[in-house]
């Protein structure tokens, strides 16, 4: 069973219901391999913080990160990222297993809002990689 990351698949707590339908992702390939759940547990292990602790101060209901880590419950894309925000990791680390920097992070912003731009970089990018 493929999991995915979505603010329509997001039922891990039972005050769901009415929740803002904001996320325009529908699903994040990363999400299917389950190796996220584990860097989110360790993250929480290493904050020696409680799930609860985390769950509230992200603005969850108490057993939320429980209800991730243990039963297997997908969060949305806002809900996991207010709880790294909470445990002090990137959404980046705990989806990819990998940081990328704050210039990076803006250089993969301005290439997403222009497809040419994208398509010029990626082409010298693509030719030094060749040389």
């Amino acid at each position: 069973m493929a999991l995915t990351i979505s603010s329509l698949a997001d039922t891990s707590s039972i005050l769901y219901e009415g929740r803002a339908k904001i996320s325009d992702l529908e699903d994040i390939a990363a999400m299917a391999d389950e190796a996220w759940r584990k860097r989110l547990e360790d993250a929480l292990k290493n904050s020696n913080r409680s799930k609860r602790e985390i769950s509230l101060k992200a603005g969850k209901g108490a057993g939320y990160v429980h209800s991730i880590l243990s039963e297997g419950k997908d969060p949305t894309i806002e809900s996991l990222i207010a709880v790294c925000q909470e445990l002090g990791v990137s959404l980046t680390w705990i989806v990819y297993g990998f940081e990328i920097s704050p210039a990076t992070e803006q250089l993969l912003s301005l290439i997403e809002q222009n497809p040419d731009d994208r398509a010029a970089v990626l082409q010298i990018l693509q030719k030094r990689e060749k040389a």
